[in-house]
C-alpha cells in the first residue's frame, strides 16, 4: 500500500476521527472499545487533577496502564502517524541511550596560554540554574513532556525520561497526547535530519562554560548560542569551535583581541545548523500536534508547515527531500507562505489537517474521564 494511502487524509479516514467523540466504534476490526469516547467538555483540567491526585501510587499506575492500552486504539489520525514512524524503526526504543551532557573543550589544546579548567556545576547550584533560566529557560513551555529527543550531534533518538511514569502519561494524556507521540515526534526528527551538517553539530554540542571555567553539563553551545543573549564566549569554546570546523589554528590565538571578527567567524558557523534544526523541530511538532508550542520565531507558521506535510502526503522522507539548505531557508519560507495564502483549497486542506489532529486531542483528554470514572475518582455528571 503507497504511504499516501495509509496516510493521507481520506475520506474514510475523515468521517473516523469526526465520530470519536460520544460514539461507539470498533478501534480495530472485530475488537469493540469498551465505552464511549465522551467529549472532553464539562470537567476542567483542576478537575481531572484532583481526581488523580486522590489516587494512591498503586491505582496511579493501573490508571496510566488502562489510559495507555485504550489510548493506542483510539481510531485518530495521532495514532495512525504513530503507528507508521514507530514502524519505521529497526530496532527496541529502549536500545538507544540515555541523554548524556556533551564534551568539554579541552582547555590546554585550543587555548594554552589560558588553560583554565572546566570545572562542571551542580544542576541544583545557584548558578548553573541562574544560566540555564537564561539560556534555555526562555523557550516558551510546551503542553507535552517528552521522554525522547533526538540527538543531531549524534544522529540518534535518546531518552530523556521515563516513558512509563504514570505522572508524565496523566499530564501529556490531560494535554490531548497518546502515548508514544513523543517517541514519535523524536523519530520524526531523525528521519527529516539528512546527516549533511552532523559534523557541525557535534561541535555545537559540547558544553557551554563561562571565563571562569565553569562548565554547566546540559547546556550545550547551540543552546547559547540561540539563546539570543548576551552571553560569556571564552576563547577556549571559540577556537574550539573554529579549530574543529575549520581546522583554522593561525588566525587567531588566545588571548584572543579580535573578539568581533571571532564570533563573526563562529555565528557563520552556527546559521546553517540553527536553520537546519529550528527548522525541523517545528516540522516534527506540526507532524503530529494540531497546535503545537513552536519556538525560534516558528509561531504563527502552523498552517504552511501543515501544507508543506500535506503536500508530501504526510510522509518524512519526502518531506526530506523539500526542506532547504539554509542559503535557500528565507526564499522557501517566504515562497511558500506566499504560494498558500493565494491558494485557498490548499490553505483548508492544511487547516483541516490540524482540525484533525486537533480532534484526536479530545478524543485521547476525553479518554481520562472514563478511565477516572472507572476507577472511581471522578464522579460521572
Amino acid at each position: 500500500m503507497k504511504l499516501q494511502k495509509r496516510l493521507g487524509l481520506s475520506a474514510a479516514l475523515a468521517w473516523m476521527c469526526a465520530m470519536i467523540v460520544g460514539a461507539l466504534y470498533s478501534a480495530e476490526p472485530g475488537i469493540a472499545w469498551e465505552g464511549p469516547v465522551q467529549e472532553a467538555k464539562g470537567y476542567s483540567d483542576k478537575q481531572l487533577q484532583a481526581a488523580w491526585d486522590s489516587l494512591d501510587a498503586d491505582d496511579k499506575r493501573r490508571a496510566s496502564e488502562w489510559f495507555s492500552q485504550e489510548a493506542k486504539r483510539l481510531p485518530c489520525f495521532q495514532n495512525t502517524l504513530i503507528s507508521f514512524l514507530k514502524g519505521s524503526l529497526e530496532k527496541d526504543p529502549y536500545d538507544w541511550p540515555e541523554a548524556e551532557a556533551g564534551p568539554t573543550f579541552d582547555p590546554e589544546t585550543h587555548a594554552p596560554a589560558q588553560p583554565i579548567p572546566r570545572v562542571p556545576q551542580a544542576k541544583d547550584s545557584s548558578e548553573y540554574k541562574s544560566v540555564w533560566k537564561s539560556l534555555v529557560g526562555w523557550m516558551p513551555e510546551r503542553r507535552l513532556n517528552s521522554a525522547w529527543s533526538y540527538n543531531y550531534a549524534t544522529q540518534s533518538v535518546e531518552r530523556v525520561g521515563d516513558p512509563g511514569d504514570p505522572e508524565r502519561i496523566f499530564q501529556n494524556g490531560l494535554a490531548g497526547f497518546p502515548p508514544d507521540l513523543d517517541l514519535a515526534e523524536a523519530i520524526c526528527q531523525s528521519l527529516l535530519d539528512d546527516g549533511s551538517l552532523v559534523e557541525t553539530h557535534r561541535a555545537f554540542a559540547h558544553t557551554y562554560a563561562v571565563r571562569s571555567g565553569h562548565s554547566f553539563p546540559g547546556i550545550t553551545l547551540y543552546d547559547a548560542w540561540s539563546s539570543g543573549r548576551k552571553i560569556e564566549m571564552p576563547d577556549v569554546e571559540c577556537l574550539g569551535l573554529l579549530h574543529t570546523l575549520e581546522n583554522d589554528w593561525k588566525s587567531f590565538k588566545a588571548p584572543v583581541r579580535k573578539q568581533d571578527a571571532l564570533y563573526r567567524r563562529i555565528e557563520a558557523l552556527y546559521v546553517p545548523v540553527q536553520r537546519q534544526r529550528a527548522l525541523q523541530e517545528a516540522m516534527a511538532r506540526c507532524y503530529l500536534i494540531g497546535t503545537p508550542v513552536l519556538a525560534a520565531g516558528y509561531g504563527g507558521t502552523e498552517d504552511f508547515l501543515s501544507d508543506v506535510w500535506e503536500q508530501n502526503a504526510s510522509t518524512p522522507g519526502q518531506v526530506k527531500e523539500a526542506l532547504p539548505n539554509s542559503k535557500g531557508w528565507k526564499k522557501w519560507m517566504e515562497k511558500g507562505q506566499k504560494t498558500l495564502r493565494s491558494k485557498k483549497k490548499r490553505r483548508e486542506a492544511a487547516q483541516n489537517r490540524r482540525a484533525y489532529l486537533a480532534q484526536g486531542e479530545r478524543a485521547v483528554r476525553g479518554l481520562w474521564i472514563y478511565v477516572l470514572q472507572g476507577m472511581e475518582a471522578l464522579p460521572a455528571k
